[in-house]
């Protein structure tokens, strides 16, 4: 099992044991703490970290040559994914989300995490293309979900009633509005880049780590707090709604395959079929989920909204964190362990014996090369 999904049991240990009064200590009182974390700070805090780390990691030469692939993969099919989970939401799920509400969830679900599979694919020897074809996903797909969900809270602000906040956007405005923060977003990325790349030695795993273990294990915290609402039947539809997902990044993998498969460095069928099943749900999402809440009950706490309106709203958006934590927690405990296996099924291991060789003529060429400086020197 990863670690990653190790990190969100964990957490989640630690959130319901601390809501549920279960002991009482620093660690219980640290936790409470930690739940209420704002939303905002939680994205600033650890996204930023993480998406630079996978983007130094990344195959520059092999992004550059599949950047078609990846903005198909980032945008068309985001957006797609979201309209379609928001389609299940709204006539699957019976909470009597309004539309708004619905392509929330969407755009939420819509951000990818490879970090669970990240590791799996370096150390089993993954083809280069399908790390890519993951990694530069995630990057671009979560620029785009965090979009959407911006465009999407907005309008369900203005639904909500609240003055002063949300506003009401159409087509011709959310086209505007996307382009703006995407494109900006890129333009800022750029400049940050430029400094970051003089501070690179002062990163390194253990960095990484830190960030990754700090995100899913919060993760975890915080949704724990939240399903203890949860009755039987919701735990059903979370279930339904994860398979639902899954069906939706299948379907839009296949319908997408005929041109992903002939534009940028190319994709066969069985990369198809793992990158379906390795597009996981993680910290991004869950990051999203708990800004709109703690805004939900912000706004509603500030705004003129009756007492019965006020906790309808909180209702919602309480019920719309604990699906996506859930997904999210399916995600690493069931996608996660089994993608090692997949892998090998689909043949996109390179072989054990063929990596040793590799590895051993590596260490034959580089002790004659060390052996030629001595011999210099």
């Amino acid at each position: 099992m990863p670690y990653t999904a190790i990190m969100f049991i964990v957490g989640a240990i630690m959130g319901f044991c601390s809501t549920e009064n279960i002991g009482s200590n620093a660690v219980t009182e640290s936790t409470k703490m930690w739940i209420h974390i704002d939303g905002e700070v939680l994205l600033l805090a650890f996204l930023p970290g993480l998406l630079f780390l996978d983007s130094y990691n990344t195959n520059v030469y092999l992004f550059k040559q599949a950047i078609s692939q990846l903005l198909v993969f980032a945008f068309p099919m985001g957006l797609c994914g979201t309209i379609l989970t928001a389609l299940v939401a709204y006539f699957v799920l019976p909470y009597g989300w309004s539309t708004d509400l619905c392509m929330l969830l969407g755009s939420i679900l819509a951000a990818t995490d490879p970090v669970a599979v990240a590791v799996l694919l370096n150390e089993l020897g993954a083809p280069p293309r399908l790390r890519t074809h993951i990694a530069g996903e995630s990057l671009l797909n979560d620029g785009a979900a965090v979009v959407f969900f911006k465009i999407f809270s907005a309008r369900f602000f203005h639904e909500m009633g609240v003055d002063g906040v949300g506003e009401e956007i159409g087509w011709s405005r959310g086209i505007v509005l996307f382009l703006r923060l995407s494109l900006g977003g890129a333009v800022v990325g750029v400049l940050f880049g430029v400094l970051l790349v003089m501070m690179l030695f002062n990163l390194n795993r253990h960095l990484r780590m830190l960030v990754e273990f700090d995100s899913f294990t919060l993760g975890g915290a915080v949704w724990a707090s939240i399903i203890p609402d949860f009755t039987g039947s919701d735990w059903l539809y979370l279930l339904i709604l994860y398979t639902a997902v899954i069906i939706i990044r299948f379907v839009l993998m296949a319908l997408f395959f005929p041109l992903t498969s002939r534009i940028g460095v190319g994709q066969n069928m069985r990369e198809m079929i793992f990158q379906s099943w390795g597009g996981l749900r993680g910290a991004v999402g869950i990051a999203l989920a708990l800004l709109l809440s703690k805004e939900v009950v912000e706004y509603s706490e500030a705004g003129n909204l009756s007492e019965e309106t006020r906790h309808q709203y909180q209702q919602y958006v309480q019920k719309l964190f604990g699906m996506v934590g859930g997904v999210a927690c399916l995600s690493l405990i069931i996608a996660g362990p089994s993608s090692g296996p997949l892998l090998r099924v689909l043949g996109l291991i390179t072989p054990s014996e063929t990596r040793s060789n590799v590895v051993s003529n590596h260490e034959k060429h580089l002790a004659k090369e060390y052996l030629s400086i001595l011999s210099i020197c």
